[in-house]
C-alpha cells in the first residue's frame, strides 16, 4: 500500500474495516507516543507505513512526513499537530478521568486497610510477652541493617 495515496480520512475508514492496523512505535518511547500509534497494512503488519500517525484513542490521523518529492525525500512534519489533537481529544479525556477512578478507589480501598494494620502494630497491649522480648532483641540489628 503506497502511503502517499492515503488522506485522514481514508486512513481512519481502513483502519475500521481492518485494511490497516495501529502499531506501536518501538522506536521512539517519548511519552508523545504512549498516545499515538504508527499505522501498518493488516497483510504486513510488520512495517509500518511511512508517514502517518494515529490517535490510539479516536483514531484521528495525521501525517507526520510529506509525501515523496520528485528526489525521493520525504520533509519531516514533526509532531505538533498530534499534540494539539491530544490536548483536545475528549475520547483520550474519559480514558484518562475512567483510568483516575479507578486508582483512586483502589488507593482508598488500601489506606481503609491500613490504620487496623498500624493500629494492632503500635497497640502493644495485644501483643504477648514472649513477641514482645524476641522484637526488643531483634530490633536493635533490624534498625542497624537498615541504616548501616
Amino acid at each position: 500500500m503506497n502511503p502517499d495515496l492515503l488522506d485522514d480520512v481514508l486512513v481512519k475508514e481502513k483502519l475500521k474495516s481492518g485494511e490497516l492496523l495501529m502499531v506501536i512505535n518501538t522506536k521512539d518511547r517519548t511519552s508523545t507516543w504512549s498516545d499515538l500509534r504508527l499505522i501498518a497494512d493488516a497483510k504486513d503488519s510488520d512495517t509500518p507505513l511511512v508517514g502517518w500517525a494515529v490517535c490510539r484513542y479516536c483514531c484521528a490521523a495525521f501525517r507526520t512526513h510529506s509525501k515523496v518529492n520528485d528526489k525521493g525525500k520525504r520533509k519531516n512534519h514533526g509532531l505538533t499537530s498530534c499534540n494539539k489533537h491530544l490536548e483536545q481529544c475528549s475520547s483520550r479525556k474519559k480514558e484518562i478521568v475512567e483510568m483516575a477512578k479507578q486508582s483512586s478507589s483502589s488507593d482508598s480501598a488500601s489506606s481503609n486497610s491500613q490504620p487496623s494494620v498500624s493500629q494492632f502494630l503500635t497497640n502493644k497491649k495485644k501483643i504477648s510477652p514472649s513477641w514482645l522480648t524476641l522484637s526488643s532483641r531483634v530490633y536493635p540489628y533490624g534498625y542497624n541493617f537498615a541504616v548501616g
